[in-house]
């Protein structure tokens, strides 16, 4: 029986420090970008980000491929990638889009049936007035523009104690959504994460690839990716440019990159695609 050729998938994380498509960080990755695409492998970012901000540093790094947003809100598909069919919900130019999450209203609903229910001090950004917006520390005007930008995610504040903070994280289980920490505040999103994406892109790719074996490949610096780390088959953890590794992220099975942020990230992926432990 033949042998199946091996087929890299590489995903990435687009939030921390691992892939910058600034003018210093674009000389440190373009080797393994040259690489990805001398060898035909796909490279899928995905981001907490809304698709409004993610677009730009797609555009700056030449992305052709899939990407995933909002914690595996959507996928966004070009038209001319994956020759295989598949359900998608519509169109965003020249993207199927893949929808995962509920629209934000649709979260806004369930999270003030579930403030009222249980009496909890908690605010969705999209339900504040600019002057309360204000009041909520820590928000530079970037981070405003992409709270704003969101449409399957939700930046809410919650002030309480952690008891109440466990009371509320269990009713937001049963209305099947989920709650993750962001800096000071949480993302509230649908009942999917990055992960969730990431396993049915590989099954997309398998479909359009069956005399293939599919390797999937994960990088990223930060815990906001651990779902996808978590559903590849060779996660590699960046280092950070402390020098340190996020604590936060689970070890089991993980590699490590010997330098931080892009570097790191491009002599990880050079390493892994030409099977070169000294790359």
């Amino acid at each position: 029986m033949k042998t199946p050729q091996a087929q890299y998938l590489v995903f990435t994380g687009l939030d921390g420090a691992t892939l910058n498509p600034s003018q210093e960080s674009l000389q440190e990755i373009l080797p393994a970008l040259e690489l990805l695409r001398s060898r035909n492998i796909p490279l899928i970012a995905a981001s907490m980000h809304a698709a409004q901000e993610v677009l730009p540093l797609i555009r700056a790094l030449d992305l052709t491929d899939p990407f995933i947003v909002e914690n595996g809100g959507a996928i966004y598909v070009p038209n001319d990638s994956l020759a295989v069919d598949f359900k998608f919900q519509r169109k965003v130019e020249n993207y199927r889009l893949i929808e995962l999450g509920g629209l934000r209203r649709e979260l806004l609903r369930k999270l003030a049936k579930i403030r009222q229910h249980g009496r909890f001090d908690v605010q969705g950004f999209s339900e504040l007035d600019p002057a309360q917006v204000a009041e909520w520390d820590n928000l530079d005007s970037g981070q405003i523009r992409a709270a704003q930008a969101l449409e399957y995610s939700e930046l809410i504040r919650f002030q309480g104690e952690n008891g109440e903070l466990q009371r509320i994280q269990a009713e937001i289980e049963q209305q099947q959504m989920r709650l993750l920490r962001y800096g000071e505040y949480h993302l509230l999103s649908g009942d999917h994460d990055e992960g969730s994406a990431v396993r049915i892109l590989l099954q997309l790719y398998r479909e359009a690839n069956p005399d293939k074996l599919l390797i999937s490949v994960g990088l990223s610096d930060n815990y906001l990716d651990s779902s996808m780390l978590h559903a590849v088959d060779i996660p590699i953890l960046v280092r950070q440019s402390d020098g340190r590794f996020d604590e936060q992220v689970g070890r089991f099975g993980m590699k490590f990159t010997r330098n931080p942020g892009p570097l790191g990230w491009s002599q990880a992926v050079i390493a892994i695609i030409t099977e070169d432990a000294e790359a």
